[in-house]
């Protein structure tokens, strides 16, 4: 029996649709008539992750047939997929994988992380026991699937026998509709959860179980904002080196203020030497591409801590800021400056400094229009509420900060792409 077969999922729910995609929508044996017709595959499946009725049929075809895919992610530039697609061709693929992902990584140099198929079985199963999994469920997925948060959502329907509603209509109203006519899940990250929210109007219909928001840190005052408004919002924490969730908010009682959720079912997870958070168990990476093959667990390079079942994620490793002896977590400084009303957004990093090794910098988004002399106040205001190595020393307004298509942000690759106009913060002579 092969649980990845489009044929089996047909002979089980024939007339249960198993993916919709912006006004497309395939029935389980619809998609398997067309997954049949599909002849022009290679040994490894690498198309541009745009969710094209052509695109769709083919990486199912791959999957059904265990054939490697290869999503690349649309927002590359041509000529860096070719290259990608040439490295993926010159190598050794390991057998029983399913999918090659590249990962950004700190350095922002693409590394492929190689998925088995096993992985994802076994992620499957820790999410359908998380999440109660039920007959029929439909998971509105707005992610690249080139992201594993994106792909994991089509192999889990495929294996559960849900619809998997794919899209690439990411405003708010789109995703409000998509809820609205059906889902009973959903996979966003934070902005695509600030835009669900916009219109104060809607309210969550009951259907809706859980919308799951990972692909970085949540601010608190968002998630408060979708508890308020009824929207069963969840919070997650993984990887696409160990195929997605390893820990997620229940759905059952509260989660402590801070944490990412409770470890699932058969994932373990640990502190390493260093502080870095560790995982270990079946979904894990074989490796990445072109690299031997790893063992043992993986260290995320995220600092965190656990509290009985409660995993809390505390920064990375390599973003602490190290000023005049001082280690800084960024986000300390970040909560802070979100806490003043004036800024809407925030991203604290270190600063190459001559006296100090490093001063605290920071890009900022105005929550309204107001002028330089204003955001340097509101920035200053919170002085008091932080020791004298922790208060931002220069500042950048900007209209907003980059992120990528996952909602994720690099500290290092901002301070090093950050060239001003620096705005000086002065607090007085003592600090």
């Amino acid at each position: 029996m092969n649980p990845l077969s489009i044929a089996e999922a047909a002979a089980r729910h024939p007339q249960r649709l198993a993916v919709v995609c912006d006004q497309r929508a395939w029935t389980y044996a619809q998609l398997a008539r067309q997954v049949g017709s599909v002849t022009e595959l290679d040994s490894l499946f690498a198309p541009t992750a745009l969710p094209t009725p052509k695109t769709l049929v083919a990486l199912y075809a791959a999957v059904d047939r265990g054939i490697p895919v290869a999503p690349l992610a649309p927002e590359l530039p041509a000529s860096e997929r070719n290259r990608l697609r040439k490295q993926l061709s010159g190598g050794p693929i390991p057998e029983h994988t399913l999918a090659i992902l590249f990962t950004s990584g700190t350095t922002g140099e693409p590394k492929g992380a190689v998925l088995p198929r096993s992985a994802f079985l076994a992620s499957a199963r820790a999410c359908f026991a998380h999440l109660d999994w039920r007959a029929g469920e439909r998971w509105l997925c707005p992610l690249s699937l080139a992201r594993i948060g994106g792909l994991a959502v089509v192999i889990r329907c495929l294996l559960g026998g849900g619809t998997a509603v794919l899209t690439t209509r990411v405003q708010g109203s789109d995703l409000r509709q998509a809820i609205d006519e059906g889902a009973t899940l959903a996979s966003l990250v934070p902005v695509q959860l600030e835009r669900l929210l916009e219109d104060p109007s809607w309210t969550p219909p009951s259907h809706l179980r859980a919308v799951l928001v990972g692909g970085g840190p949540t601010r608190s005052a968002l998630l408060e904002l979708a508890r308020d408004r009824g929207l069963p919002a969840l919070t997650t924490y993984g990887s696409t080196e160990t195929c997605a969730m390893v820990a997620t908010a229940p759905l059952d009682r509260p989660t402590p203020p801070g944490s990412a959720g409770c470890i699932l079912p058969g994932i373990a997870v640990d502190l390493d030497d260093h502080g870095s958070i560790t995982v270990d168990g079946p979904t894990l990476m074989t490796g990445y591409f072109g690299e031997p093959p790893r063992s043992g667990p993986y260290s995320t390079g995220d600092r965190g801590h656990i509290d009985g079942e409660w995993l809390y994620v505390t920064g990375r490793i390599d973003d602490r800021i190290d000023s005049g002896g001082a280690r800084i977590d960024p986000l300390t400084v970040e909560a802070e400056l979100l806490s003043h009303p004036a800024i809407a957004d925030a991203c604290a990093f270190g600063l190459p400094d001559p006296t100090w090794g490093q001063i605290v910098a920071a890009i900022v988004v105005p929550a309204a229009a107001i002028g330089e002399a204003e955001m340097v106040a509101a920035v200053r205001s919170i002085a008091s509420r932080l020791p004298g190595s922790h208060r931002p020393r220069r500042i950048i307004v900007a209209p907003e900060i980059p992120r990528s298509d996952a909602g994720k942000r690099s500290r290092q690759l901002l301070a090093k792409a950050a060239h001003g106009p620096w705005i000086p913060i002065r607090y007085g002579a003592q600090t």
